[in-house]
């Protein structure tokens, strides 16, 4: 299938050799059953390599991946992007393409579950812990930032340790300690 998208055979080895390449074909596929245009397709192609690339060099799992890292690559690394061609260097093109990704690896069940508000589990999470500390405890707003920084770091660690997506981590005996104030 991705042979009559990608013609050329030292682009879909390129492409494959990729971090995430064993997702592409898929995720170009999909594009091809929701009616994109060709042209669409193949640049959305090359921003998933593009991305997947820059996340190897990072060393990012794909259960790290998430709105946030999309930012984190527009904004910190395509302003400076010396990547060889055909690498996308087009903020506005690129959050289209990584949003669409985003979406194929959620169906796919590949990435962390978001609440319905578009959140992650772990910032809503985060959002419960500070308004406990706000209305149950009385803890005074720089407080809450300090604590809040340590739980985020926590956060990070705990999923970075499990290798999980953010929603399986949530364990009742961890969940029952970060709610408690034992991390920290």
């Amino acid at each position: 299938m991705i042979e009559t998208i990608f013609k050329s055979a030292f682009v879909r080895r390129r492409m494959a050799s990729s971090h995430l390449g064993i997702i592409l074909a898929a995720f170009i596929a999909d594009l091809k059953e929701r009616g994109h245009a060709m042209t669409c397709i193949q640049a959305y192609g090359q921003v998933a390599e593009h991305f997947s690339r820059w996340l190897g060099t990072q060393q990012f799992a794909l259960s790290q991946i998430d709105e946030s890292m999309v930012e984190r690559f527009v904004r910190g690394h395509l302003p400076r992007c010396s990547c060889p061609r055909p690498a996308p260097k087009h903020a506005r093109n690129c959050r289209a393409a990584l949003g669409r990704l985003l979406a194929f690896l959620r169906q796919q069940g590949l990435l962390g579950i978001r609440s319905p508000n578009g959140h992650s589990v772990i910032d809503d999470l985060l959002m419960e812990y500070d308004r406990h500390l706000r209305e149950v405890a009385g803890v005074v707003p720089s407080t809450r930032q300090y604590r809040a920084a340590t739980r985020v770091s926590f956060c990070r660690h705990v999923c970075a340790a499990a290798d999980c997506d953010g929603g399986r981590w949530e364990s009742a005996i961890c969940s029952a300690r970060f709610r408690s104030g034992h991390l920290g």
